[in-house]
């Protein structure tokens, strides 16, 4: 669409350029705009989670932003991860944050240049740079991911008072000790591993086929 509009709008006429277009750089595109679209949904979904089914709590859902406890009455109840009162934990989240953002906004950016990459061959070098930094960064987010899920954080801070008596739940007082027993990885990292994987395989494609 992006092309379409330049087109119209200049009235560039590509038809002596569309004769070279490599299929490698459609290919390319294609795959850049489906990490984007991995990342952007995996982002929002859930981290991991494990199914209690209590006497109140029926699953724990781990996200980037926020822990979903879902109760047996059907409700939900949201905390963020301040509710730990695990600074390490904190840490550790935010640092995974961090890298999935700055790898989604370089995806971003190597999916329009690959659009002008297209007709534009010069272009291609810098959307494959771009492209390898955020394949890098989105490897470091689901590294975090992965191994927050295996930490044990603020093993010094002892138990305090659950808002829910359930492992991987917040603490309505004092505590700190957090690990996420039975825990299992769910879309939210499943989808960043596949984005990083494909957004690798096509830079490297990319460039050994000129």
């Amino acid at each position: 669409m992006g092309l379409i509009s330049l087109v119209a709008i200049t009235g560039w006429n590509i038809a002596p350029a569309l004769k070279c277009v490599r299929g490698m750089d459609i290919l390319f595109l294609a795959v850049l705009l489906s990490s984007l679209l991995l990342v952007s949904v995996g982002s929002v979904s859930t981290v991991w989670s494990r199914e209690f089914n209590g006497p109140r709590v029926k699953a724990v859902k781990v996200a980037y932003w926020h822990t979903d406890v879902l109760l047996q009455n059907g409700s939900r109840v949201y905390y963020d991860q301040s509710k730990y009162n695990c600074p390490s934990y904190e840490e550790s989240m935010q640092a995974d944050i961090t890298f999935l953002f700055t790898g989604s906004t370089a995806l971003f950016a190597a999916s329009l240049l690959a659009v002008f990459a297209v007709l534009a061959p010069k272009v291609r070098v810098v959307s494959c740079i771009l492209a390898g930094i955020a394949s890098v960064c989105l490897c470091i987010s689901w590294g975090f991911s992965i191994s927050a899920l295996h930490t044990t954080f603020c093993k010094d801070a002892g138990e305090g008072k659950r808002i829910e008596d359930y492992s991987g739940i917040p603490f309505e007082s004092g505590g700190g000790y957090t690990k996420f027993d039975g825990y299992l990885l769910q879309e939210g990292v499943v989808f960043v591993i596949i984005a990083s994987v494909l957004t690798l395989n096509s830079v490297v494609l990319n460039l050994l086929f000129p």
